[in-house]
């Protein structure tokens, strides 16, 4: 009837011909028949790839959130999370979103479920949403994952949260909010000379890089100076990106340029190089302001590297704001306005504060 066909790649299978006909057959069932079809589905995946989970672990996480109306919450939760973890570490963040929001869904299904399970959920979604650009979401979860490590006495996971509550890449956001959120963390986790005391020293003298320079030099060399004991990339690269932020000006360029190098080094080791390439887009504009083109061009041609593939979102659109720049500086006015609009498209998708600031400044 024209409707299903061979499938090519299993020959004892049969598809549909197009996704609309998928798409009317799937309505056409009621909850409870859906739920008991991806129930078999992923019951089949299990036997099949029993020795390997990993390879379908997104499929299983899908059915069995799908099935989740018949009451079998924890396979839902243990295969989402696993495939949250896995799509975080290939850098895939809204995939580790999707899959971190159906291991909540499997939680809130569990009547008597360890709350820590859902804290722990919460900050990894957390965590994804700030590396997937969304910002809404980021510290819409964070701040349930504050209020609930608060209720559990969780000090070092209230302290993850405040953290990462605070993005060190919006230049400097005024946030109470988040500000106070950092103070009663450190104060949870006391003079522990750890990571976390690190990167919350590094954020509190982020906030304070303007109305408390000296203050805010203070805590960024104390992190610095923890990060770099502990051997911890990603405190470190936080923690030189701050400070050469706040050292920003003519009067500091050396030691600008010296930190450069340090984060040249943490960036390959470091999880998230969002910090390393703003960095050294700083430093190529450094050395634009005194004309040095070529220093410039080189430290643009660092930048791709350093962010890598795939790329944050972030790091790509600092790139796109400077390109745009420079653009605009060489008066190629035939590029600036496409890429001017680009830029602020994907800042305004990520929520960046500056998004629509930087539009209009260069147009």
């Amino acid at each position: 009837l024209g409707v299903v066909e061979i499938d090519p790649d299993a020959p004892t299978e049969y598809r549909f011909v197009h996704d609309l006909f998928r798409e009317a057959a799937y309505d056409a069932l009621t909850p409870g028949t859906r739920a008991r079809w991806h129930d078999r589905i992923a019951n089949s995946l299990e036997r099949k790839h029993a020795e390997d989970l990993d390879a379908v672990i997104a499929e299983l996480a899908f059915h069995r959130h799908r099935a989740l109306a018949l009451g079998d919450s924890e396979p839902c939760f243990a295969y989402a999370s696993r495939a949250a973890e896995l799509a975080f570490h290939s850098r895939a963040y809204e995939q580790a979103v999707l899959h971190w929001k159906q291991a909540l869904a499997a939680l809130d299904q569990l009547d008597a479920g360890d709350p820590t399970r859902r804290l722990g959920s919460l900050l990894g979604l957390g965590e994804a949403s700030r590396l997937a650009g969304d910002r809404e979401g980021r510290r819409e979860y964070l701040g349930e994952a504050m209020v609930l490590a608060r209720k559990l006495s969780r000090h070092e996971d209230f302290a993850s949260a405040a953290i990462g509550l605070c993005d060190l890449a919006e230049w400097g956001v005024k946030d109470q909010v988040a500000r106070a959120a950092l103070h009663e963390a450190l104060d949870g986790i006391g003079d522990t000379e750890s990571e976390l005391e690190a990167r919350i020293l590094t954020r509190i003298g982020y906030y304070d890089a303007i109305p408390n320079r000296a203050a805010a030099e203070q805590n960024l060399r104390r992190a610095v100076s923890i990060a770099r004991e502990l051997g911890a990339s990603d405190p470190l690269e936080e923690a030189l990106y701050t400070l050469h932020l706040m050292l920003g000006g003519p009067d500091d360029k050396a030691e600008r340029l010296a930190i450069l190098e340090e984060l040249r080094g943490t960036a390959a080791a470091a999880r998230d190089p969002v910090a390393s390439v703003i960095a050294v887009l700083d430093v190529a504009c450094d050395f634009l302001e005194v004309g040095d083109r070529k220093a410039a061009e080189q430290l643009r041609r660092e930048a791709d590297l350093t962010a890598g593939t795939p790329a944050h979102p972030l790091t790509v659109w600092h790139r796109q704001v400077y390109d745009t720049g420079w653009a605009l500086m060489e008066g190629r006015m035939d590029e600036v306005e496409g890429r001017a609009d680009a830029a602020r498209r994907l800042g305004l998708r990520m929520q960046h504060p500056y998004a629509v600031a930087c539009h209009v400044g260069q147009t």
